[in-house]
């Protein structure tokens, strides 16, 4: 049994790592021929009539490539809000639920899938385009990622037998107490759960509106990757209610349309360019830049510590990201400096929420896939919101370190030392220049920032010697892997969403909302409060892919402008990364620092609080999300 779980371990983690590396080089491939299409358009007005098409087939390469590393990984996200309670044994018996549900998922997946790949083969079919290429190269990639995810998952669910037949799942002593706890015998909780999903069922076939969502929160509890339980959800809802066998045959097609949409293809580049930069230690220099410009300012570090924020969040779109670079650097300065615990972890974890705000931002290139809303219009509308942001965390700041004096304040650095901190940090403050001015100019398109940022950041970061040319491997797979689990949950959203939108749901959320005689502020106002509760217990990908199909329809049918939901929707999301029990940013500010989450989650409670004051000034004053975006794409 050992040996053969060893054997099916070893090529499974090799054919995912191989995944992962070939994934790497697509996305580098993506960025030479999207520059390669920039020089030819506009040096040698030839454009060309196949890069579009290859970059769409190359994005659903290198989505596919990353599933069965994000498996291995752990990546793939899950609601763990009841999981992480158990006890080991039990935790090891349970999981074989969540990799059940995936094992179903991935095989209806590719049956499917294969299905539609023969058919494209065997047919000759061939795309209605000037270039004309052949469709199957494309439609292989599905059936090739579901398998090498089959395979890793073999090796987990063999695994998870070995160590539950071992007693090697034991990761020290159980706590006594949690093992007299009624709810952590395994059997009785599988018990429960089948019975919850039994009626669950019975809801779905019989009224699906209320067993979606009763179905949806079952699964999710129960720790089912969310991806999963989109996709399966979708799939049930659409053989049950339309069509049978036929129905579930088109799910291929939905998956192929959310992973190559040509929007999409910009949120991998733009993470690109963040994970080179979060390597090269881009962060220190623009904390040192700040800090010897303002440091001698009330509160001047923390000030330097959110203006590096904004800057890394000009330049990644992950506020993880932007959280851990500047915490690493900040957190040991602001406590060094003896600004209070909870203002320091308040500070970095606030800041790093700007990382989905100011443009470019992750939470707008995933509205976009969905909405359809001008991605371009999107990424300006949240610039003058982000910089609103800053300017009122950063008043709250000067005003709290001034009336206190909790902290030394920084001596004036030199006119020598302020030139020589610039002189090091332009190379890294020109990346949110390139973006910036290129999407205002319009000289580049969305997904042309992109590769133009990342090109740029990889040969700055080779050229100062920051990074070794060896480590570019290993960062562009692990870019591949971060931006796989969120593109797998977005296919599985949007197989959800196939099945919400043949249920007519927003429709008759709308006749519902119009005979409660409700007002659009007052749905408004309910949609901002749930989406805040969400922010409590999910992740800001898995939330938006969840609502955005019923709540975009029901905005815009009340008269709101979809760019200016946006930005709500957008700084919501921000306030989940910062709200206990799963908010990443805290988290992630633990890490750092091994501080009680209690302690962090008391910093970040006045900025909380800022943001909602936020959220009022764009709702009453739509103008500041919306002037800048009408003013320069029209």
């Amino acid at each position: 049994m050992k040996r053969l779980v060893k054997i099916i371990d070893g090529a499974a983690g090799y054919l995912a790592a191989a995944g992962g590396f070939l994934a790497g080089l697509i996305l580098l491939a993506m960025v030479l021929i999207i520059i390669y299409e920039i020089v030819v358009r506009r040096f040698f007005n030839a454009p060309t009539v196949w890069s579009i098409e290859l970059i769409t087939y190359l994005m659903l390469w290198f989505g596919f490539l990353t599933l069965a590393v994000c498996q291995r990984q752990g990546r793939h996200i899950y609601v763990d809000l009841l999981v992480s309670h158990f006890s080991p044994r039990t935790a090891a018996i349970w999981k074989f639920i969540p990799l059940a549900f995936t094992l179903v998922f991935l095989v209806i997946l590719f049956l499917t899938a294969w299905g539609n790949f023969w058919h494209s083969f065997s047919t000759g079919e061939r795309n209605v385009t000037v270039w004309q290429p052949a469709i199957w190269p494309m439609k292989l990639a599905l059936p090739v990622g579901c398998a090498l995810f089959l395979l890793q998952l073999a090796a987990d669910i063999l695994k998870n037998v070995q160590a539950l037949s071992s007693g090697s799942y034991r990761e020290g002593a159980p706590d006594p107490h949690l093992v007299k706890r009624w709810w952590d015998n395994p059997w009785l909780m599988i018990a429960f759960f089948a019975a919850l999903m039994a009626a669950a069922g019975w809801l779905l076939f019989s009224q699906p509106l209320v067993g979606l969502i009763v179905v949806l929160l079952v699964m999710l509890f129960a720790g089912v990757p969310i991806f999963v339980a989109l996709g399966l959800l979708g799939i049930t809802g659409l053989f049950l209610h339309f069509g049978g066998a036929l129905a579930v045959t088109q799910v291929p097609n939905v998956v192929y349309g959310s992973m190559g949409n040509f929007t999409l293809a910009a949120l991998p580049l733009f993470i690109l360019a963040g994970f080179v930069l979060q390597g090269s230690g881009a962060g220190e220099e623009l904390y040192d830049l700040f800090g010897k410009w303002i440091g001698a300012l009330p509160g001047g570090l923390g000030l330097a510590t959110i203006l590096s924020c904004a800057f890394f969040a000009a330049i990644s779109i992950s506020s993880v990201a932007t959280a851990a670079t500047i915490g690493l650097i900040a957190l040991p300065s602001l406590l060094k400096r003896k600004y209070p615990d909870s203002l320091a972890y308040g500070l970095v974890g606030s800041g790093g929420t700007l990382g989905i705000m100011i443009p470019p931002s992750a939470t707008m290139i995933l509205y976009a896939a969905v909405t359809e809303e001008s991605l371009g219009k999107l990424l300006i509308a949240g610039l003058l919101p982000g910089i609103l942001l800053v300017v009122m965390f950063g008043l709250y700041t000067a005003i709290y370190c001034w009336r206190t004096g909790a902290y030394e304040r920084e001596r004036p650095a030199s006119w020598k030392e302020r030139w020589q901190a610039l002189g090091k940090a332009i190379w890294v403050i020109l990346v949110p220049l390139i973006i910036i001015l290129g999407l205002f100019s319009g000289v580049f398109t969305v997904l042309e920032c992109g590769a133009v940022a990342s090109l740029y950041t990889i040969v700055m970061v080779l050229a100062r010697r920051l990074i070794a040319p060896r480590h570019l491997p290993r960062i562009l797979a692990d870019c591949g892997n971060n931006a796989g689990f969120i593109l797998i949950i977005i296919a599985g959203a949007l197989t959800m969403g196939r099945f919400i939108t043949l249920l007519r749901m927003p429709q008759l959320a709308m006749t519902a909302i119009n005979n409660a005689h409700l007002s659009p502020g007052m749905v408004f106002l309910a949609i901002m409060v749930m989406l805040i509760i969400l922010g409590m217990f999910l992740e800001v990908a898995s939330i938006m892919m969840i609502t955005l199909p019923v709540l975009y329809p029901i905005v815009t049918g009340l008269g709101f402008d979809g760019v200016w939901f946006a930005v709500l929707m957008t700084l919501n999301m921000e306030m989940a990364l910062i709200t206990p029990p799963v908010g990443l940013n805290l988290y992630v500010i633990q890490g750092i620092a091994g501080a009680q989450l209690a302690t962090i989650a008391r910093g970040v409670a006045p900025f909380f609080l800022i943001m909602v004051l936020a959220m009022f000034i764009l709702y009453f004053f739509p103008q500041v999300t919306l002037w800048l975006p009408n003013l320069v794409i029209r």
